[in-house]
């Protein structure tokens, strides 16, 4: 997982993650950012397989106050 900030917008940033498909990793990912209060902006996924491989996820999100949560963000996630 890596979280770094995306593009000339404050407070917004990219969370990238590429792990073992399961069932729930949407919805993981979705909560994890809703409960540290941002607002997903944009988010794209795959699957390789319809039954596990691998998935990968790109999400957008806006955070007021990224720049001093990004830290505490990543070891949370991980």
């Amino acid at each position: 997982m890596m979280i770094a900030r995306s593009g000339a917008v404050e407070d917004t940033g990219r969370l990238l993650l590429r792990c073992s498909d399961r069932p729930g990793l949407v919805a993981a990912v979705s909560r994890f950012l809703a409960e540290a209060g941002a607002n997903i902006v944009s988010l794209d996924q795959h699957s390789t397989q319809q039954t596990g491989g691998t998935f990968v996820q790109r999400t957008i999100f806006h955070l007021p106050g990224l720049a001093a949560a990004r830290e505490s963000l990543e070891r949370e996630f991980t």
